[in-house]
């Protein structure tokens, strides 16, 4: 295979300059190779391949050619030929480079030539070729018969021991004349194409051959011409020598000097000698018996040149280096090992050095076979604080030869130490060391022993467990220094006690105080909190005393403390908030209360009933009949208020929740509670009025006062001077906004959020004008305690039990972030136990059976052709202009959701975004509409219809009333007074339809009258809707309930409905201990809205 790759127009551009040299076809690569020094071809090599020769030009004797370098100038390269027989030629070079000849540059051009004039595949050989191939063998055979002409190596010593200098010896080719002198030199080239075979074969090739030697070695810098410097030569030179005087290769004196040469291989190295002096001492020497004195060649050597007068040029060749020893010993002198130090040299140096000399006798009949290498560990008591486990030191050091102590530190450096021994030593020790503690890891490499170390707990109670094993393992020595400690494994279970007192800085705050013993000894809580958060098996007591920590009791004990500590978030110990009665009910079952906690024990155990086994008399003032459910959710809100804790009472829609709180408010009445500070009662502003007229009709003892104008509009009377003497306070969300700051100035007995969704956003300036309210008693009312994300339910608690979890960040981190992406979903089952003590929530279908059925029908509506051309053409301007902007939803959340809205009115009627677009007849939902209210208003039935756009729900109003159907209106710009009589009015009225915004009536109203609900758009939050429907389907209602849900399709509205019940199920799973969590809106849930 060639050396090359050049392109084919690469060579075709110089095969028609190199035709007339012909005498390319006689050379190859390996000639090249072979005349020049290796780093030269290796560079030459990579110039070819690279195509650097930029210009070739032949001749009948001489090649001419421009060969790019590192310079911007190409260089200049002329190789000139003769023939010199036998089908072979000679050349010399030169370049304009600075080496100037065979370099790089026209090895390159050499083997670009070679490469473009290879020659065609030869053809097949004639039947009659063996005659040639066998006549040449005859004539080489009589040319080997015929006397030649005898060929000589010169060796001339330019610098003696009389001249003051080192040695050196320089080697020429030399040849016999007719004269029967030798010529004074000849050159290398005369010698390896000898064209006229005049020389001896066998001499040409040995001769070659060591030539090539030092060209092909690191003394080829040493080649001049044909002067060659011995003294400069690597070991395969020796060989290469004796391969000449083998051929018969005469060695001669230098020019006009006159000594005797003689030369020697050994193929081994001198013996070292081990003797033993007299006096018990130790001797090592190493000589060379043949020559004496000299120069050594190499490093370790492999030659020695020496010469004087009498013995003339003496050089004495190995086959390859002597070992290092023998070198040293050679080149220094022997070695004495005093008799004091013999032993350890013996048993501790010798054996690692005997492998690699070769020793005489008589001293390895005097060595005993030594001790292995072991590690040695002393094992002593370790002090320590009287309060803290028994300990045990250890120190580590490589025991050699069973008497010799090193250091195990990497940095300890001593010639005893055998450091790929101790290596393999470690290497085993592995498994037994490793899991004791005492390795630690080293950069590079790996395991190591620890100088010192300390074992405790549970590392030194597997140590002394594991002491009979280590004294047997073949690898280990172990001592004792001192008396170790006793372990004893305890005999009964640990008993928990846990007490509490009040912090006195922070009245919510109980402090606990949890203590722990066995078998009557005291065990540290901190010590064992940390064991078993470190998942250690087991924990060792300052008396040696231990036990196993795989107890079901003390694993919840350390995950209860954790979230405990995490939650209050305190600089040292631990405290619980009476709002964490859930984590407080975990903490009893694991031991003993003590009396202080007996009470707050009693309040825990009546929230966990729920209030269905307990025992609150209604209030003598309450004129209503109360379901069963409702007066156990009466109990439960009675024990809140008695223990002084807030609450969330989160009943399905239309079960009572109202009825069950007025309860409470009179039993507060009737007990003087709210002689001095009212209650302050928020709701939507549609149902500010509801709350007004079912406490007159329930609790007629309860003064109530409304609220329903801020301080501007009241023509600045006093929020004080308006609701003086009330017992309960009633006003709308809007107003708590605007007015926060007189809200907060009055002091207040306690606080209801009715349709508490409304503040769920805890950023928003409503949250926060409730939590400014400061009252220290706080019930949250909702049929959907959760609607988006988790951080609704963090809102809803932080007003009613502000304990429970404090900061957001904290319930995010804990609870919101591992349980949304699915990474800790076990901490949704503890988010349950958490909230339910203080959240009662009970579902139409646990407790009101006899209400009617509820069926809900998902109705699919065509649009018409224009319509629906119109609806495509925008949802493909948005998706292009929307697919970008969701690269980063929160940034452009404002565009993202006008984008949306855009989509939904084109879903509903075009003419909702753009007038130009309407048309003469009906949108298809509202003809729709049209024709199944005209159905059910003449079978006797009444409908509720709900929107999210009011301009949509005023073009329903106006579709119906032109088909004679009449309605009622209700949205959010109106009064809380028009609001109301709209309402009495269709109640009252004979109204086929009432038409309401799905904001501003879908919560609080109760419109049993309607038996027919009508969903004209469906909105992704399903808790929205399902308030909306709940207006209907409510205790009270006598009559199955029908819900039409419609939905245009093929538009995004379709994308809304599956993405409600994604939503859906994020409530079911938290609220009403469902499945798996879905979690809220997020980057995802958008761009497939879009697709």
């Amino acid at each position: 295979m060639s050396v090359l790759a050049p392109t084919l127009g690469f060579m075709a551009g110089f095969a028609s300059t190199l035709r007339a040299a012909k005498w390319l076809t006689r050379l190859t690569p390996e000639d090249v190779r072979r005349s020049v020094h290796p780093f030269a071809y290796e560079r030459g090599v990579g110039y070819a391949d690279s195509e650097r020769v930029i210009a070739l030009y032949g001749e009948p004797t001489r090649l001419t050619a421009l060969v790019a370098g590192s310079e911007a100038t190409p260089y200049a390269v002329i190789v000139d030929v003769r023939d010199v027989g036998r089908g072979r030629v000679s050349w010399t070079s030169r370049c304009s480079c600075p080496l100037e000849t065979d370099c790089k540059h026209v090895v390159a051009a050499l083997l670009t030539a070679i490469e473009v004039i290879a020659p065609e595949a030869a053809p097949p050989p004639a039947p009659d070729a063996w005659r040639g191939r066998v006549e040449t063998w005859v004539r080489e055979a009589a040319s080997q018969a015929e006397d030649k002409v005898a060929l000589g190596l010169r060796f001339a010593v330019t610098s003696g021991p009389r001249a003051g200098g080192e040695l050196m010896v320089l080697l020429t080719p030399t040849r016999m004349g007719k004269t029967g002198r030798w010529h004074k030199e000849v050159r290398w080239s005369d010698i390896e194409y000898d064209a006229s075979r005049v020389y001896n074969a066998t001499q040409v090739r040995a001769l070659v051959e060591l030539r090539n030697r030092f060209r092909n070695s690191n003394a080829s810098r040493y080649v001049y011409g044909d002067t060659m410097m011995l003294q400069f030569a690597d070991a395969p030179v020796w060989r290469a020598l004796q391969a000449v005087v083998d051929a018969g290769v005469a060695l001669v004196p230098g020019y006009q000097q006159d000594f005797p040469i003689r030369f020697e291989l050994r193929e081994r190295e001198p013996r070292v000698q081990v003797q033993r002096d007299p006096d018990g001492g130790i001797e090592l020497h190493a000589q060379l018996d043949a020559i004496a004195g000299g120069r050594f060649i190499g490093q370790p050597m492999h030659a020695v040149l020496a010469y004087d007068d009498d013995q003339g040029l003496q050089i004495l060749g190995f086959g390859a280096p002597v070992s290092p020893i023998v070198d040293a010993l050679i080149r220094d002198g022997s070695l004495r090992v005093p008799a004091g130090d013999a032993d350890e040299f013996l048993h501790v140096y010798y054996p690692r050095l005997a492998p690699r000399i070769e020793t005489a006798e008589p001293i390895e009949g005097e060595i005993e076979q030594p001790e292995p290498l072991r590690l040695r560990l002393t094992l002593s008591p370790a002090p320590g604080a009287a309060d803290a486990p028994p300990r045990i030191g250890v120190r580590a050091h490589m025991f050699y030869a069973g008497r010799f102590a090193e250091e195990v530190s990497l940095e300890h450096t001593s010639m005893r130490r055998d450091r790929p021994m101790e290596r393999d030593l470690i290497q085993r020790l592995i498994p037994v060391l490793q899991p004791l503690g005492l390795l630690e890891t080293v950069g590079g490499l790996g395991w190591w022993p620890r100088a010192e170390h300390v074992l405790s707990d549970e590392a030194a109670l597997s140590l002394i467990a594991d002491l009979e094993d280590l004294r047997a393992h073949e690898d280990l020595l172990l001592e004792l220094s001192g008396e170790l400690p006793v372990f004893e494994e305890a005999g009964a279970d640990p008993l928990i006690e846990i007490a509490t007192h009040q912090d006195p800085d922070d009245p919510d705050w109980l402090n606990l105080m949890v203590t722990i013993t066995i078998d009557g000894e005291s065990v540290p809580i901190g010590p064992l909190i940390k064991a078993l958060a470190q998942d250690k098996d087991v924990l060792v007591l300052p008396s040696g005393t231990w036990f196993t920590l795989d107890k079901p009791d003390l694993l919840r004990l350390r995950d209860l403390l954790a979230e405990a500590r995490e939650i209050a978030d305190r600089p040292s110990g631990v405290a619980i908030n009476r709002y964490q009665v859930g984590l407080w009910e975990e903490l009893e079952q694991l031991g003993v209360v003590d009396e202080q906690a007996f009470a707050w024990q009693a309040t825990v155990a009546a929230l966990r009933s729920r209030g269905v086994d307990l025992e609150a008399t209604l209030p003598d003032g309450l004129k209503a009949e109360l379901r069963p459910y409702q007066h156990a959710g009466y109990a439960w809100l009675h024990t809140l208020w008695t223990a002084g804790l807030g609450g969330v009472l989160a009943d399905d829609m239309g079960l009572g929740k109202t009825l069950q709180t007025i309860a409470l408010l009179e039993y507060a009445r009737a007990a003087g509670d709210l002689d001095d500070k009212p209650i302050l009662v928020v709701a939507p502003s549609s149902v500010v009025g509801t709350w007004v007229s079912e406490a007159a009709k329930f609790a007629p003892d309860l003064r109530v006062v409304p609220v329903v104008q801020t301080s501007a509009r009241r023509g600045g009377q006093a929020l004080g001077d308006q609701i003086s003497g009330a017992h309960v306070v009633v006003t709308s969300y809007a107003v708590l906004r605007l007015d926060a700051e007189a809200f907060h100035t009055l002091s207040w007995r306690g606080l209801v959020l009715d349709e508490a969704q409304n503040v769920k956003n805890h950023q928003s300036k409503t949250f926060h004008a409730a939590k400014r309210v400061g009252a220290p008693f706080t019930l949250a009312i909702t049929g959907t305690p959760l609607e988006n994300s988790l951080m609704d339910l963090w809102a809803m608690f932080a007003l009613a039990a502000p304990g429970l979890y404090p900061r957001p960040e904290q319930f995010m981190a804990i609870y919101r972030k591992p349980i949304e992406s699915g990474e800790k979903p076990e901490r949704l089952d503890q988010l349950r136990r958490r909230i339910r003590p203080l959240m009662l929530r009970r579902t139409k279908s646990e407790v009101a059976t006899d209400l009617p059925d509820k069926q809900i029908q998902v109705q699919n509506i065509t649009l018409g052709t224009k319509h629906s051309t119109i609806y495509r053409r925008h949802l493909q301007r948005e998706r292009q202009r929307m697919l970008g902007l969701l690269e980063d939803p929160e940034a452009n959340r404002i565009a993202i959701l006008a984008a949306l809205t855009r989509l939904r009115q084109l879903a509903l009627d075009p003419s909702l975004v753009d007038q130009e677009y309407a048309a003469r007849e009906l949108p298809a939902k509202l003809a729709f509409l049209v024709e199944q209210i005209q159905e059910v208003s003449a079978e006797g039935h009444r409908a509720l219809v709900f929107s999210q756009f009011t301009r949509f729900l005023g073009r329903a109003r106006d579709a119906l009333e032109n088909a004679g159907l009449s309605t009622a209106y209700l949205d959010g710009s109106m009064t809380a007074k028009a609001r109301q009589k709209e309402i009495d009015g269709f109640r009252a009225g004979d109204q086929a339809a009432f038409l309401i915004s799905l904001k501003a009536g879908g919560t609080g109203l109760t419109l049993t009258e309607a038996d027919y609900v009508f969903v004209l758009d469906p909105w992704w939050n399903p808790a929205a809707e399902a308030q909306a429907i709940d207006r209907a389907h409510r205790i009270g209602q006598d009559k199955p309930v029908t819900v039409y849900r419609l939905v245009s399709a093929e538009t995004i509205e379709e994308k809304v409905l599956a993405l409600q019940e994604r939503k859906r199920d994020l409530f079911t799973q938290v609220v009403d201990d469902g499945g798996a969590l879905s979690g809220g809106l997020t980057a995802q849930d958008l761009r497939g809205l879009f697709e």
